[in-house]
């Protein structure tokens, strides 16, 4: 990482160094009628020495960008938890369970149902929360019945419930 640093410095200052060089290039008093030509070469060599440091830049920077990634690659994967493989088994079930009820009792009860158990079921369980769980499922549930039902005319199959 310290060299790619170095890289990038030292390039950007040799860019500097190669700009002022191709600018001295005017700056040649004319002794003959084949002055122009003494001013070519240097001007080739500023080229090159331009193109050549803006190619180690350029690359040092990806190369900077790729560490940088993979440090945080590493941290993500140090500080990432392990997964809750119940849960997710819990979560395959009640979308089951969510799918099959849905037909059964309705769009509206059967939503409200899924979201308050799955919400209590990621929440740990916590009794404080159950109160504002079971507010946000039917809010959420109507909401999303009348946006679909009534705003786009989806039409929801009933149950016997709603």
């Amino acid at each position: 990482m310290r060299d790619i640093r170095r890289n990038i410095v030292s390039g950007l200052i040799f860019i500097v160094v190669s700009v002022l060089y191709f600018r001295g290039t005017f700056s040649f008093i004319e002794i003959s009628r084949h002055s122009e030509e003494s001013k070519f070469l240097p001007r080739i060599y500023a080229t090159l020495l331009f193109v050549t440091v803006l190619t180690l830049v350029v690359k040092s920077l990806l190369a900077y960008g790729r560490e940088k990634r993979k440090e945080a690659e590493t941290e993500a994967k140090e500080a990432a938890p392990a997964p809750n493989y119940p849960r997710v088994a819990v979560t395959l079930v009640l979308i089951a369970v969510y799918a099959y009820l849905f037909s059964k009792i309705g769009f509206i009860s059967s939503t409200v149902l899924y979201l308050a158990v799955h919400m209590i079921v990621l929440a740990g369980g916590r009794r404080e929360r159950v109160p504002r769980i079971l507010v946000v499922s039917v809010l959420t549930a109507l909401g999303l019945y009348l946006l679909f039902g009534r705003v786009f005319l989806i039409p929801f199959p009933y149950g016997s419930l709603f």
